[in-house]
């Protein structure tokens, strides 16, 4: 099912949305062999799309030219695709986006690089990510995260050093939830600064 602020699944046939928000989640039978969205999805400030198995393609250069977009919520689409598709122009919203959603199904997918461009998120949320062993070092670079969220990465173990967790300065919430491999690492979460900004576990 599509949702664009109103607007009917006739946005397919468009060249151009008039809407700031987009959801794509559990396509009915009218969209099963939906394999990919229009290059032009308009002036965005919104974008989420989850459950959609069929889709198999976001357009390379997409995500940069949305540079309004403030919250991205995804997963990998397709069962056949194993990382996340479409983020090599997510650098050029360094600037706009302040929430960023991945989810990836328990498959071995690792962070992707890209993100350490988007030095204006306040919000992360990483999901399941079985590839995940250890938090990069750039992440201590997003200094201005305020929600760092981690859920579901059983094989997480390391977090990335105290130097870079301390230049998180202006996080209040750091949630670690069923990360038993990190979580039963007293050394590693002892890295964890006991100030006001960080919140419970």
């Amino acid at each position: 099912m599509f949702y664009t602020a109103g607007i009917g699944p006739s946005w397919l046939g468009r060249s151009s949305l008039p809407c700031t928000s987009l959801v794509c989640s559990n396509p009915s039978d009218e969209y099963n062999n939906l394999e990919s969205i229009p290059e032009d999805v308009g002036k965005l400030k919104e974008l989420c799309i989850y459950d959609c198995e069929n889709l198999k393609r976001l357009p390379e250069e997409s995500l940069g030219c949305l540079t309004s977009l403030k919250i991205l919520e995804f997963e990998p689409f397709s069962k056949e695709v194993d990382e996340f598709p479409g983020l090599g122009s997510i650098h050029h919203l360094h600037s706009s986006l302040k929430e960023l959603r991945l989810n990836a199904r328990d498959k071995p997918c690792s962070l992707p690089l890209q993100l350490q461009h988007l030095s204006a998120l306040e919000e992360l949320d990483i999901r399941y990510f079985s590839g995940l062993k250890a938090l990069p070092e750039w992440l201590g670079n997003l200094s201005y995260l305020r929600i760092l969220c981690y859920w579901g990465c059983t094989n997480m173990v390391h977090l990335s050093s105290k130097e870079a967790l301390q230049r998180l300065s202006n996080l209040h919430l750091f949630r670690i939830f069923g990360c038993p491999r990190l979580q039963e690492n007293r050394d590693e979460m002892c890295k964890i600064p006991r100030t006001p900004n960080f919140g419970p576990f």
